[in-house]
């Protein structure tokens, strides 16, 4: 081969070679370099140990000392405590600079702030508690009553039993203050721990101790900032507010908090309950008013610029319309949902419960020439599916009373969809309205679209109760619906329901399917049909005509 490729070829190599002689070099130095300065330091660390010793200086043994003397005098359990004295031997006869001296030394440091035997005073004055929830709260009657309850057990009885109240409900509905207010009238410190977010499981229960820089887990963090009961928990479920609740709440809470938030205590602000209504119903959608305080927060930060642009002088009145509303926040966020303004055949009206209260659900069917296939859309979860699945079985074993083909079923394909298609549901409270809906579709009877239901179904027609009752006849309230059809093992929970609620609103407590039907069809089922349960000995279901 030519003599200069073979020299280029040769020099390729030795380029590579002498790039791997410098890179090992480099190495070398930064490895010599951080054991030299590893050595120096347990040098110079061994020397000050020497020099201390030669001085007759005994800091170490004092601070070990005083420790000692912290963890026999913070009242740990019996447990703890010989935990902590093995842990600050072995912490003795470690060198001060290693790793495992701090992991050692952190742990103790945690095991000593914990407050073993420290607790506020409690103020056990129940007037005081009164009046400090009802200042801080409107509605929430039951609620209130409960911590009053448990607040006057605690005030007549000397040694009680920790409770922790544990507070359920939706965003927004007031569990967070309802605790503020509990701290503030028994003169106790409030630690709020919020959860949004965690991931992880070490972050509650903590890190194992050998890891370094490990720390306890939120919980023990909090105690160490205020001391905690532990104990069984007691659960109180707080329900979504009423429409006239949250108005109420607004014009007496949250406008005045906002408008001194946002810098306009100045001026002479107001908001039209008309405005707040609007703010309710059509730019928010909660059970709680979590999402409402933030409209109107919004509000009021758009006056602010306003009045700065404008000049207005202090003083002036600004009144809030529902007109300034839409100027100042746009186009409403959601529709009013509203039951259907006349009846259909195969539609039927139910109530679902959401994470943000009550909605009313439509349930459609359509029947088609098929094979007898059933189709189940509305992104329905497992539960609801086998709800409709025995709504179905149930028309079926009715129909030897229709007026009906043998073949009816085996040759219509059946689709049943609940609207709102990208809202995941689920449960089986909306069997009775699937029930109607499919028996509707079959015998061309409209269901009353002016009435609600819900119920859980079995095959035998039997309505079984349901949860939820108090957001689901809010939210047929809200909708305008003022006929509600509900499982007569849910009369006890009409309680919970607002009195202006429950006065406008005529409930039809049932057991069963045959109780249903009449009710809420809008007219009579074919002739046949009440023939055939007269043969039967039943009686025949009666026709209720309704406009």
């Amino acid at each position: 081969t030519n003599p200069l490729d073979r020299l280029q070829q040769l020099n390729d190599l030795l380029d590579m070679e002498v790039e791997k002689l410098n890179i090992d070099r480099r190495l070398n130095a930064k490895v010599k370099k951080q054991m030299e300065k590893a050595q120096r330091e347990y040098y110079l660390s061994e020397k000050i140990k020497a020099i201390n010793d030669e001085l007759g200086r005994t800091d170490s043994k004092e601070e070990f000392e005083e420790l000692a003397k912290k963890i026999e005098a913070a009242g740990m359990p019996k447990e703890v405590e010989e935990k902590a004295v093995a842990e600050l031997k072995r912490l003795e006869g470690m060198a001060a600079m290693s790793a495992e001296a701090t992991v050692s030394r952190n742990y103790i440091d945690w095991l000593l702030g914990v407050p073993w035997k420290k607790a506020t005073r409690e103020i056990r004055n129940i007037k005081r508690a009164e009046e400090v929830l009802e200042a801080d709260h409107h509605g929430l009657e039951k609620v209130k009553e409960r911590i009053l309850e448990f607040l006057a057990v605690r005030q007549l009885v000397t040694k009680t039993r920790g409770t922790i109240l544990c507070f359920v409900g939706p965003p927004g509905v007031g569990k967070t203050s309802l605790a503020k207010s509990i701290a503030r009238a028994t003169g106790r410190k409030f630690v709020r721990l919020s959860l949004g977010g965690v991931r992880d499981e070490a972050e509650m229960r903590g890190h194992r101790r050998t890891y370094i820089g490990a720390f306890p887990g939120q919980i023990i963090q909090m105690m160490k900032k205020a001391p905690a009961l532990q104990d069984r928990m007691e659960t109180i479920h707080l329900s979504g507010y009423t429409h006239v609740e949250k108005l109420q709440i607004a014009q007496r809470f949250l406008v005045k908090k906002q408008i001194e938030q946002q810098g306009l205590s100045r001026f002479k602000v107001s908001f039209e309950d008309a405005a707040v209504a609007l703010l309710v119903e059509r730019y928010t959608r909660e059970a709680g008013v979590r999402n409402l305080e933030r409209e109107i927060a919004s509000v009021c930060r758009k006056l602010a610029r306003e009045v700065l642009k404008k000049k207005t002088p202090a003083g002036a009145v600004i009144a809030v319309t529902p007109e300034r509303i839409g100027e100042l926040l746009g186009k409403p966020r959601f529709r009013i949902t509203k039951a259907g303004e006349r009846s259909e055949v195969g539609v039927a009206t139910g109530l679902a419960w959401t994470e943000v209260g009550g909605e009313i659900l439509g349930t459609e069917v359509s029947l088609m020439r098929g094979k007898g296939t059933l189709t189940l859309t509305g992104q329905l979860g497992d539960v609801m599916q086998e709800s409709a699945r025995a709504a179905l079985s149930y028309v079926r074993a009715r129909a030897v009373q229709l007026p009906l083909p043998a073949d009816f079923f085996e040759t219509r394909d059946i689709h049943v969809h609940v609207p709102e298609g990208a809202i995941p549901k689920d449960g089986p409270s909306a069997g009775i309205t699937m029930a109607m809906a499919l028996l509707s579709a079959v015998v061309g009877v409209p269901v009353r679209q002016d009435l609600a239901m819900t119920g859980e179904i079995t095959l035998r027609g039997k309505v079984l109760p349901v949860g939820g009752i108090k957001d689901k006849v809010l939210a047929a309230f809200r909708s305008g619906i003022r006929e509600v059809i509900l499982p007569e093992e849910n009369e006890k929970d009409l309680e919970e329901i607002p009195e202006e609620v429950r006065n406008a609103i005529q409930f039809h407590l049932v057991k069963e399917m045959d109780e249903v039907i009449p009710v809420a069809l809008d007219g009579a089922l074919p002739a046949v049909v009440q023939g055939e349960a007269e043969r039967n000995g039943a009686p025949a279901p009666e026709a209720v005509p309704h406009q």
